[in-house]
């Protein structure tokens, strides 16, 4: 399609919602009316983000445009206290000229607005609205402990049958508390209590593995600290040991090749690696998502040269050392070993190792020098 026929059926999408709903009824009785509105603004915005996805010429319209005009178009079902409209704002939040409240406020009201409110409802757990990926992303905004307790609501509406959702809602709760890395000790021990709790409750159950890996966790990978002994396998074989990078700030960058966004991530990390190679700065994949011929081609495919462990191999699995159920974008070690920081974005990864090269002696102020946490 045309770059401006493109461009000319995004306009209308991007015009003001003219009179878009009347007042609706209180949460609890929103008709099945508002729930079709909802639906079709959303068909619509993924299909305003399709045509720019295939538009061959920088467009006009940006994806944050999109989101702005969305968020007007969706403010009268929020007013309306429909659920799934609050959170797809809070994900694509935009403020608006309309709004009372500065958007910090905007967003803390919205947020008393979903949760407990809608903690037992299905669509929480939809990938479109992501609402506890959404919490935890506005952990700065709403502090760890009112964060953690808002998660502690979704956790308490799930039947204990529903082991994948009591995980996915206790892991929210433990990394409002405590994020991977977490250099405090408090709040790695207020963490560490929730998953012992859950221990004690079903020692044999389906979630005590879990609890003993996230409890090692809490533990071992913790900032300032060094972490355990790694030794790997590439897919050909050949032994890699993080130990072997010891004097360099390294970068252990995680990725599957089975995905477009982790092909990127991949090519990134080559690209650090080949800015940096000298002695400053190394580059270690831990790579997997594929079967080792498939690996060996799209390695191929992207480029990469840097050195990488396959974690598809039975010889070892950095995740398995590490006890990670899912692993960061990236961990960056200082030259002596220690972790520096815990990256989960690309945007986070330069002035992560820019961190780390600038300040080469971290020396122990965010290690636990005063003994381990108690099990």
């Amino acid at each position: 399609m045309a770059p401006f026929a493109t461009l000319a059926l995004l306009v209308p999408l991007l015009a003001p919602a003219a009179a878009a709903l009347p007042p609706q009824p209180p949460p609890s009785t929103c008709t099945a009316a508002v729930d079709e509105h909802f639906r079709a603004l959303l068909a619509e915005y993924h299909a305003a983000v399709a045509l720019l996805e295939r538009m061959t010429t920088s467009p006009s319209v940006s994806t944050a445009d999109l989101d702005r005009a969305f968020n007007a178009r969706m403010r009268p079902l929020v007013d309306a206290g429909h659920g799934p409209s609050i959170a797809w704002t809070l994900r694509h939040f935009v403020p608006l000229a309309s709004d009372e409240l500065g958007p910090d406020e905007l967003r803390r009201e919205l947020w008393s607005r979903l949760l407990p409110a809608f903690a037992a409802e299905e669509w929480i757990w939809s990938r479109e609205l992501d609402v506890l990926g959404t919490l935890l992303a506005h952990r700065s905004l709403l502090g760890p402990r009112p964060c953690a307790e808002l998660a502690a609501t979704v956790l308490a509406a799930q039947p204990l049958e529903q082991h994948d959702r009591r995980l996915r809602a206790l892991t929210a709760q433990s990394d409002a508390l405590a994020p991977l890395g977490e250099p405090d000790r408090a709040a790695r021990e207020a963490a560490a209590s929730l998953w012992r709790r859950e221990f004690q409750r079903a020692p044999k159950g389906a979630l005590a593995s879990h609890c003993e890996r996230a409890l090692w966790r809490l533990e071992n990978i913790v900032i300032g600290a060094s972490l355990p002994p790694l030794v790997s396998f590439d897919v050909d074989g050949n032994q890699l040991s993080v130990s072997d990078f010891r004097g360099k700030v390294l970068v252990l960058g995680f990725f599957s090749l089975a995905s477009e966004q982790g092909r990127r991530d991949a090519q990134a990390f080559a690209q650090l690696d080949a800015q940096f190679e000298g002695p400053s700065l190394a580059v270690l994949g831990i790579g997997g998502g594929v079967q080792p011929d498939e690996f060996r081609r799209r390695v191929d495919e992207c480029g990469l040269r840097l050195p990488t462990a396959y974690e598809g191999g039975a010889r070892g699995s950095v995740m398995g050392a590490l006890r990670l159920d899912r692993a960061p974008l990236a961990l960056v070690l200082d030259r002596d070993g220690r972790l520096r920081h815990v990256v989960h974005t690309l945007a986070e990864l330069e002035p992560a190792y820019t961190d780390a090269l600038r300040d080469p002696a971290m020396g122990g102020s965010g290690a636990d020098s005063t003994g381990n946490l108690r099990r």
